[in-house]
C-alpha cells in the first residue's frame, strides 16, 4: 500500500522487513511439478552476492539457527528464467517464515 509523505511524495504504508535466508535445493522445479522445495540452512550474510555464511548473532528475525531444517515451496514462476537442480546452493528472500503445520513446506 502507498501513501502520500508530508512533502508529497510517494512512499510505503507499512513496509516490512524480508529475511535473506540461504538453503539447499532439495526438489527442484519443473514443468511437470507443481513447486519444488528448498531446505533452510540459516540466514545469509549481509553484505553482497557470493557471501554463503550464516549470520550468527541474533537480529529482528530471531536466532539465525531457529529458520534451519524448515522446507520453503517454490514454484518456477517464483524463479523466472532460473532453472534450479537438486543439491544447488541458493540465497532468497521470504516474507513470512512462520511455519504453517508441522512438516508441510512454507510458500516462498
Amino acid at each position: 500500500q502507498v501513501q502520500r509523505s508530508l512533502e508529497g511524495y510517494p512512499q510505503a504504508a507499512s513496509a516490512r522487513r524480508m529475511r535473506r535466508l540461504r538453503g539447499t535445493v532439495t526438489r527442484p522445479t519443473g514443468p511437470g511439478e507443481l513447486h519444488g522445495t528448498i531446505t533452510v540452512k540459516g540466514e545469509a550474510a549481509p553484505g553482497g552476492a557470493g557471501s554463503n555464511k550464516a549470520v550468527g548473532s541474533e537480529n529482528e528475525c530471531g536466532p539465525s539457527g531457529r529458520l534451519a531444517g524448515v522446507q520453503v515451496r517454490v514454484r518456477q514462476a517464483d524463479c523466472g528464467q532460473l532453472r534450479l537442480a537438486a543439491n544447488d546452493e541458493v540465497a532468497f528472500c521470504c516474507a513470512s517464515a512462520a511455519a504453517k503445520e508441522a512438516g508441510q513446506p512454507e510458500d516462498l
